[in-house]
């Protein structure tokens, strides 16, 4: 099993730490919390990432 930080998971996410624990704690997301600390299977990352949208760019305009 290969774990993903909250850090690494938030940046991949494109939101906020505290926000990626809220939703594993919402269990929106499927972490498992070891010694005080949440933890994501990179797996699972992945199959949130396709089945949210977090993570994904939308278009902006573009002010030239």
């Amino acid at each position: 099993m290969k774990a993903v930080s909250i850090k690494e998971a938030s940046e991949k996410l494109s939101i906020s730490p505290q926000q990626v624990r809220n939703l594993c704690r919402e269990e929106k997301l499927d972490g498992l919390k070891i010694s005080g600390s949440w933890v994501i299977e990179d797996k699972v990352l992945r199959a949130f990432m396709t089945t949210s949208t977090y993570g994904v760019a939308e278009d902006q305009p573009s002010y030239i």
